[in-house]
């Protein structure tokens, strides 16, 4: 075939082709017209508790990050433990730092 490998992301993909001088206009046609056809997928989500220690050897930057927002340290962990946070990528991408 003339996709040599198709790298997936969050909400993009990378398509390596064996001749792109002659191959990636049909490439870019074909994969925007599936990607207006497509459906986006909602996961089913849940909830999942982590632990977290703040400051001692656990934590050792608490103080230098309090300093820099000119917080407190119980303010920085009471900001920091206040929200849910949602993850939407997890794992290694290629190329990817």
């Amino acid at each position: 075939p003339n996709v040599v490998e198709a790298i997936p992301g969050m909400n993009n993909i990378t398509v390596i082709l064996r001749n792109p001088e002659s191959l990636a206009l049909d490439a870019i046609e074909r994969l925007q017209r599936w990607w207006e056809e497509s459906e986006a997928l909602e996961p089913e989500s849940r909830f999942i508790e982590i632990p977290v220690v703040y400051g001692g050897a656990g934590g050792p930057d608490l103080a230098v990050v309090a300093a820099h927002c000119g917080l407190s340290e119980k303010q920085v962990v009471e900001l920091h433990s206040s929200v849910e946070y949602v993850v939407w990528f997890l794992g290694f991408q290629p190329g990817f730092p």
